[in-house]
């Protein structure tokens, strides 16, 4: 003859345990795997706006003496066919005018946040303020404008894909 197994109140009590010390042992593990990728995102929000902030800033400053450098460091932190286009208008229309006209402008970021980002894609809002002086007027003339800035991650970079001034 076969024993029957009885369910007892110490075996429904034991059964309980496990499942307890199971289900918290995957709570456990989802919350840490959450609180990681929260973090990660955080970081990659927090480095977007850093590297927009930088490349944004070489990009719209320059010297008349040193804008074919200039804007060679600048070209560093950008990617994709944004790249190509902004080495195109450097050095077809910016460096010209700023050597024949002797333009010293400089950029900064004066504010910044995340518009949508996530671990290797980014786009953030800038309000820039640029100071530009030319040989024919050395008083400073100020311009405030607002852009928008694709990046992705390249690497362990962000780089700039895209300039779009709203």
């Amino acid at each position: 003859m076969t024993a029957r197994l009885v369910p007892t109140p110490q075996r429904i009590g034991g059964l309980l345990v496990v499942c307890l010390a199971v289900g918290l042992v995957t709570a456990s593990a989802l919350l840490w795997q959450a609180r990681g990728h929260a973090a990660a995102a955080q970081e990659a929000r927090s480095d977007a706006v850093a590297a927009a902030t930088t490349v944004v800033e070489q990009m719209l400053t320059y010297s008349g003496q040193t804008v074919d450098h200039d804007l060679a460091a600048a070209q560093a932190g950008l990617a994709g066919s944004f790249a190509s286009r902004y080495k195109t208008l450097a050095d077809r229309t910016i460096a010209p005018a700023a050597k024949a006209q002797g333009i010293d402008t400089k950029a900064t970021v004066a504010h910044a946040g995340v518009i949508s980002a996530d671990t290797d894609h980014a786009q953030v809002l800038l309000f820039v303020d640029q100071l530009t002086t030319t040989a024919a007027q050395p008083a400073p003339t100020v311009a405030d404008s607002r852009v928008r800035v694709s990046l992705i991650r390249d690497g362990n970079r962000w780089k700039v894909t895209g300039f779009d001034p709203l």
